[in-house]
């Protein structure tokens, strides 16, 4: 019996690894996670939230919209609402506001500095993202402990152990 429940627990671990494997590729292929330090935004984003960003450069945005921008001569990226879009004589430009802010920004944002698009917000959880990216040994642990549980249950079906080689086993027996 307990031979059973591990050969049925196998398939589930398999798609499970390859489940977060799969969800790995698509944030390095399209999703950026980016942490919220400021308060612009709430209530829509708290502070401290993790937005997962649709990397899209210079891509057309719509009213309502919560872009990532540069703005001119910055480093850092600013996370607001399209709240206008305008013809300038750079091209589109939006004006851009953070919900919890009274006025719009001052400058317009170029369609060109526009970074990409908030598809998900998840409150609070910027600190845990800060941390995997600052040090390397909790996402080195949870990698080692995937590993040694791919290990273990690969090395069981070429032991025999699993319950699906010793059903094979009882077959050819018979």
């Amino acid at each position: 019996m307990a031979g059973s429940m591990r050969g049925r627990r196998r398939p589930l671990l398999f798609l499970i690894l390859t489940a977060a494997a799969g969800a790995g590729m698509l944030f390095s292929l399209y999703l950026r996670p980016m942490v919220v330090v400021s308060g612009s935004m709430e209530p829509a984003i708290p502070t401290g939230s993790l937005t997962l960003v649709r990397i899209q450069r210079g891509r057309a945005c719509s009213v309502g919209e919560i872009i990532i921008f540069r703005p001119p001569g910055q480093k850092h990226l600013v996370v607001h609402r399209v709240v206008e879009i305008r013809s300038e004589p750079g091209g589109e430009a939006y004006l851009t506001r953070g919900d919890n802010n009274p006025v719009p920004d001052r400058e317009p944002v170029l369609r060109e500095a526009v970074v990409g698009r908030v598809t998900a917000v998840i409150p609070r959880a910027g600190p845990a993202a800060g941390l995997l990216r600052t040090n390397p040994f909790p996402a080195a642990l949870l990698g080692a402990a995937c590993a040694a549980l791919l290990l273990h249950c690969t090395r069981e079906d070429r032991a025999g152990g699993g319950a699906a080689t010793r059903h094979r086993k009882r077959r050819l027996a018979e």
